[in-house]
């Protein structure tokens, strides 16, 4: 069985992508549970309340801003907890900077060719791809377990 670079160094290593209710709730979540997190908000406010909530993150602007900054995609795990509105452009971003392994929260796309899009580029790049539904706090501690299990088997 292969380690990628998200288990490997024993930290697993995620960026939340939106720091709204969900986006925090994940990432507070994601911290306890021995992350190293990376927070992307466009909003200014947002990312000056991740910055406070979370002092050990990379917060950032944006993907762009992220990857100016050196950030390992290859070695990441992506949740994106924006509205499925923005999931396809998000998706093919991220598979651009190389990362391979995205949770979704809620619906996954908003129309049907655009999930034919993505499941086409996910199955050519060996992209993993997971739909996460709105959780009661103690099964999302249960997701992140599941969601390691899924990466080292990857």
């Amino acid at each position: 069985m292969r380690e990628s670079g998200f288990v490997q160094a024993g930290t697993p290593r995620v960026v939340v992508v939106g720091y709204g209710a969900v986006g925090a709730y994940r990432a507070h979540t994601l911290m306890q549970g021995g992350c190293r997190l990376a927070i992307v908000s466009s909003d200014i406010e947002s990312q000056s309340k991740a910055a406070v909530e979370h002092p050990c993150a990379w917060v950032a602007g944006s993907i762009e801003e992220l990857d100016a900054g050196g950030y390992h995609w290859r070695e990441c795990l992506a949740v994106i907890t924006l509205r499925a509105g923005s999931h396809y452009q998000i998706f093919h971003q991220l598979a651009y900077y190389g990362v391979r392994h995205m949770v979704f929260e809620e619906a996954l796309a908003e129309s049907a060719s655009e999930l034919a899009g993505m499941a086409e580029r996910a199955a050519k790049e060996g992209i993993s791809i997971r739909v996460s539904e709105p959780s009661p706090p103690d099964s999302y501690e249960q997701f992140l377990a599941d969601l390691t299990g899924w990466i080292q088997a990857a």
